[in-house]
């Protein structure tokens, strides 16, 4: 059975109110959630979006504030209440929500779906070969320009000298210290979404585990 069609299965047998998708930058949640949104008309809630409009005070990331750390109550509890209220909408005219995004925090994520903690399907989006991930984010990072990062991550970034970014987007040439920079995010980030996946692991049952 592929991974798609095991995807099917748990949805048409557990009819799932909210479905939780998950996983790293560039592991295909957007992908996926459009494929089930084809097949069954249901809503996606894309957290980012969310997260874009929130007031953050000068010199916070909002997406690290929202998805990772619970040290700033009002953008925490902004958070939590702008998505649970999008799902209350979005159930009106669905049969079931998705929603996407990179959420770290289990807390944050169990207020958030406290309402449809009996009627959950969470789906984890993990990394099973990293030339392929690597890939993927090349593929990606092609897409970048200097005023559009393209959705990659912070740390993604880190990985790049400024001056080795000025000269790929000169020229657009993958070098070899553009590759090298790029696998070894690919490498830190399958690292972290094992560790992710771990940490959910213990909080949730049954979590459907996907390689991608």
């Amino acid at each position: 059975m592929s991974d798609i069609s095991l995807i099917y299965k748990q949805i048409e047998s557990k009819h799932p109110k909210l479905v939780f998708l998950s996983g790293k930058t560039s592991t295909g949640k957007t992908t996926m959630s459009n494929k089930l949104r084809t097949k069954y008309n249901c809503a996606i809630i894309e957290l980012d979006e969310i997260i874009y409009r929130l007031d953050c005070p000068e010199g916070k990331n909002r997406f690290i504030e929202a998805y990772q750390k619970r040290d700033d109550k009002v953008i925490t509890n902004s958070f939590v209440q702008a998505t649970r209220q999008e799902i209350r909408s979005a159930l009106e005219n669905h049969d079931f929500v998705i929603i996407e995004g990179a959420i770290v925090n289990v807390e944050t994520l169990n207020e958030i779906i406290s309402d449809w903690r009996r009627s959950f399907l969470f789906i984890y989006l993990d990394i099973k070969n990293i030339d392929i991930y690597a890939q993927r984010l090349t593929n990606r990072f092609e897409m970048s320009s200097p005023d559009d990062g393209n959705g990659l991550p912070g740390l993604f970034w880190e990985k790049f000298s400024p001056e080795i970014l000025k000269t790929y987007y000169e020229n657009r040439e993958l070098t070899s210290f553009v590759r090298t920079a790029i696998r070894a995010y690919a490498v830190d980030s399958a690292k972290a979404s094992k560790a992710r996946l771990d940490r959910f692991s213990s909080h949730f049952d049954n979590i459907l585990k996907i390689k991608v």
